[in-house]
Protein backbone atom coordinates (compact mmCIF):
# COMPACT_ATOMS: atom_id res chain seq x y z
CA UNK A 1 0.00 0.00 0.00
CA UNK A 2 1.54 3.52 -0.79
CA UNK A 3 0.03 6.61 0.42
CA UNK A 4 2.07 9.07 -2.08
CA UNK A 5 1.54 12.92 -0.52
CA UNK A 6 4.84 14.82 -1.53
CA UNK A 7 5.19 16.47 -5.04
CA UNK A 8 9.24 16.14 -5.03
CA UNK A 9 10.54 15.61 -8.46
CA UNK A 10 12.07 12.40 -7.79
CA UNK A 11 8.52 11.07 -7.22
CA UNK A 12 7.38 11.96 -10.53
CA UNK A 13 9.82 9.84 -12.44
CA UNK A 14 7.71 6.24 -11.85
CA UNK A 15 8.69 2.70 -12.77
CA UNK A 16 5.77 1.51 -12.11
CA UNK A 17 6.64 -2.04 -13.20
CA UNK A 18 9.13 -2.18 -10.14
CA UNK A 19 6.98 -0.65 -7.87
CA UNK A 20 3.95 -3.03 -8.48
CA UNK A 21 6.31 -6.07 -8.30
CA UNK A 22 7.52 -4.80 -5.01
CA UNK A 23 3.92 -4.25 -3.47
CA UNK A 24 2.55 -6.95 -1.24
CA UNK A 25 -1.02 -4.89 -1.01
CA UNK A 26 -1.02 -3.18 -4.82
CA UNK A 27 -2.98 -0.20 -3.51
CA UNK A 28 -2.05 3.30 -4.42
CA UNK A 29 -3.18 6.63 -3.21
CA UNK A 30 -1.98 9.64 -5.09
CA UNK A 31 -2.63 12.67 -2.89
CA UNK A 32 -0.75 14.94 -5.21
CA UNK A 33 -2.01 13.37 -8.81
CA UNK A 34 1.64 13.40 -9.89
CA UNK A 35 0.77 9.98 -12.11
CA UNK A 36 -2.22 8.71 -14.29
CA UNK A 37 -4.39 5.33 -13.71
CA UNK A 38 -2.74 4.85 -17.54
CA UNK A 39 0.57 4.61 -15.87
CA UNK A 40 -0.53 1.04 -14.38
CA UNK A 41 -2.25 0.11 -17.59
CA UNK A 42 -2.69 -3.71 -17.61
CA UNK A 43 -0.77 -4.45 -13.83
CA UNK A 44 -2.59 -5.63 -10.53
CA UNK A 45 -3.05 -2.66 -9.51
CA UNK A 46 -5.82 -0.49 -7.73
CA UNK A 47 -4.97 3.51 -8.09
CA UNK A 48 -6.82 6.00 -6.78
CA UNK A 49 -6.02 9.83 -7.59
CA UNK A 50 -7.79 11.57 -5.02
CA UNK A 51 -10.71 13.71 -6.33
CA UNK A 52 -10.39 11.84 -10.09
CA UNK A 53 -11.81 8.51 -11.15
CA UNK A 54 -10.12 5.95 -12.19
CA UNK A 55 -10.60 2.87 -14.85
CA UNK A 56 -8.65 1.29 -12.22
CA UNK A 57 -10.88 1.34 -8.86
CA UNK A 58 -12.98 -1.36 -8.48
CA UNK A 59 -16.55 -0.14 -7.94
CA UNK A 60 -16.65 -2.33 -4.79
CA UNK A 61 -13.34 -1.61 -2.33
CA UNK A 62 -14.53 -4.31 -0.18
CA UNK A 63 -12.21 -3.75 2.96
CA UNK A 64 -10.69 -0.32 1.39
CA UNK A 65 -14.79 0.93 1.16
CA UNK A 66 -14.12 3.08 4.08
CA UNK A 67 -10.56 4.70 2.56
CA UNK A 68 -12.62 5.47 -1.09
CA UNK A 69 -15.26 7.33 0.83
CA UNK A 70 -12.17 9.24 2.60
CA UNK A 71 -10.49 10.24 -0.77
CA UNK A 72 -13.55 10.59 -3.14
Amino acid sequence: MLFLVTEWKQFRELDADRLVRDMRECLIVDGRNLWHDKDFDAMPVTYLGVGRSSSHSPAEFGEFGELRKLVS
